[in-house]
């Protein structure tokens, strides 16, 4: 089993762990969507590993793994750790301040359309009011 550690805006200094089976390092920098207590939090996979110090009746499943934006750089996550260093903050409050809100949400990203079609008014060349 694979663990996903992710990086949560919420004020307690450090990252928490959730299983994922699919999970790999190829996922680090990807948004996530997880339960924390009763609420569904987005955040960001800060790492991935085989083992965990957690007891397994603690353990949750993460719930999604958004894959509809590029993954943050790891130039990226390593300066929000050196701010979290530096301010003395913890890296998720970092990390979801730096991001636009949006993608501080828990829903995924809608895509543009994928194609465009013109109307039957518009072959006609009329103007739609």
């Amino acid at each position: 089993m694979r663990f996903l550690r992710v990086a949560l805006d919420v004020p307690l200094p450090q990252v928490f762990d959730y299983r994922h089976a699919g999970a790999s390092a190829a996922d680090i920098g990807r948004r996530v969507v997880v339960p924390f207590g009763a609420r569904r939090l987005a955040g960001v996979v800060v790492g991935v590993g085989d083992e965990t110090d957690v007891p397994p009746e603690r353990l949750r499943d993460a719930q999604a793994l958004l894959d509809d934006l590029a993954p943050l750089g790891a130039d990226w996550l390593a300066l929000a750790r050196f701010a979290a260093e530096y301010y003395q903050r913890p890296l998720g409050e970092v990390i979801h301040a730096a991001l636009p809100p949006r993608l501080r949400r828990t829903e995924p990203l809608r895509s543009a359309p994928a194609g465009y079609a013109i109307t039957p008014a518009g072959q006609l060349g009329r103007a739609h009011v």
